[in-house]
């Protein structure tokens, strides 16, 4: 960080992402992250292969800012994973590609309860961005259940305010 993110320095990081030691390839791929470099493709894919979900995280979100669609089947399998982490670098990658088949994976976050909120506020916040009007009950269903979490709530209103938003002022019975 001290020298900041300078392609120069790309084939240490890579050799970092190749370390035994788990921190080292999280950091190595932070670094990557960091440079938006197209060379490193390879380097991010190579990482996506790795045991830790924190440098598979890194690398999904990193690939997704390099507008990589060709990780469409890795963001499928993190959205069905039980990594939380894995599923929030996966749902800011369907929001920064726009991958619009993931309404199945986006309405089975949405609809649990047991899930991190932080995860199901960005799965409200992708169905209202992407406008995936097939999800329009489950966000009612969070907006009208007052024991919902506030945030998620507000997020969940947003995203009905996207998608329809005559519906979100029926239901506190406003008119359009």
């Amino acid at each position: 960080k001290i020298k900041g993110y300078d392609i120069s320095l790309l084939q240490a990081a890579e050799r970092f992402m190749d370390s035994d030691d788990e921190e080292m390839r999280f950091v190595g791929a932070q670094y990557v992250k960091g440079l938006l470099e197209p060379s490193a493709v390879d380097i991010l894919r190579e990482g996506l292969n790795d045991p830790s979900d924190r440098v598979r995280a890194i690398c999904i979100e990193a690939l997704a800012n390099l507008m990589d669609n060709s990780i469409s089947d890795v963001i499928d399998e993190s959205l069905r994973s039980t990594s939380s982490r894995l599923k929030k670098a996966s749902l800011r990658a369907v929001k920064k590609l726009k991958t619009l088949d993931v309404g199945d994976h986006v309405s089975r976050i949405l609809s649990n309860r047991k899930e991190e909120l932080q995860t199901r506020i960005l799965a409200s916040s992708v169905t209202g961005l992407l406008k995936l009007d097939g999800l329009l009950p489950y966000l009612e269903e969070i907006v009208v259940d007052a024991s919902s979490e506030s945030r998620l709530r507000l997020s969940s209103a947003r995203a009905m305010a996207r998608i329809n938003p005559s519906r979100l002022a029926d239901l506190f019975g406003f008119t359009v």
